[in-house]
């Protein structure tokens, strides 16, 4: 299921003065919609994007997706700000919605794309 919250192993905590092991709960990956959600929320209120700069961003990006100095984010989703790669991950709503908030902007001025892995 798309929406589904899955949760996360963490590692067994050891107590040093006891010696008992003991599982930590477990952890939950935010849904689609939550991700979804917190990128609309935070972009309210921010100016909007520049399309300008997007589309910068996006000539940079195709001149540079096939070259070396992409390659270690294949399978990857990519965010480019000013001509550069600022986060990547496996989650292209999660990796947005951190980036926006490293650099404080509005979620649509960000470019997120996919790097195919080429050995698949």
């Amino acid at each position: 299921m798309p929406n589904e919250t899955i949760p996360t192993a963490a590692p067994a905590v050891e107590d040093t003065a006891t010696g008992e092991t003991t599982a930590p709960a477990p952890t939950f990956e935010p849904t689609a919609d939550d991700l979804a959600r917190a990128l609309h929320e935070f972009g309210t209120g921010r100016a909007a994007a520049d399309p300008e700069a997007v589309l910068a961003d996006a000539r940079w990006f195709e001149a540079h997706v096939g070259k070396p100095e992409l390659a270690r984010y294949r399978g990857n989703y990519v965010v480019v700000y000013n001509a550069a790669v600022v986060r990547y991950g496996r989650n292209a709503l999660l990796v947005e919605l951190e980036a926006a908030r490293a650099l404080n902007v509005h979620p649509r001025r960000l470019l997120v794309e996919f790097i195919p892995n080429l050995d698949s």
